[in-house]
């Protein structure tokens, strides 16, 4: 539908929020479970050609944080196999 001045008007969709939480603890969790160091998941990441500098100290911080940039989700989905999905959960 057009709104008189050509514009379109957007239809609103009903529909609950749906709101994903990142969870940290789950890369540790993929880690762990693959006998990984901070120090080889770091470099597995930096193997991906997203970063060229991630350090050990930068997936210590990652895995205690409560958000991730795209990249960073891009590159632990390219490491573990895994989709975006793993690392979020429904919030209610």
């Amino acid at each position: 539908m057009y709104h008189q001045t050509g514009v379109m008007r957007i239809a609103r969709i009903r529909s609950p929020l749906l709101i994903m939480r990142f969870q940290s603890e789950k890369i540790q969790a993929l880690r762990e479970s693959r006998k990984w160091s901070r120090k080889d998941l770091a470099q597995r990441i930096v193997a991906t050609g997203h970063f060229s500098g991630f350090t050990h100290q930068r997936v210590a911080q990652l895995e205690k944080s409560d958000n991730a940039s795209h990249r960073v989700i891009c590159a632990l989905c390219e490491v573990f196999a895994c989709k975006p999905s793993a690392f979020f959960c429904d919030e209610a």
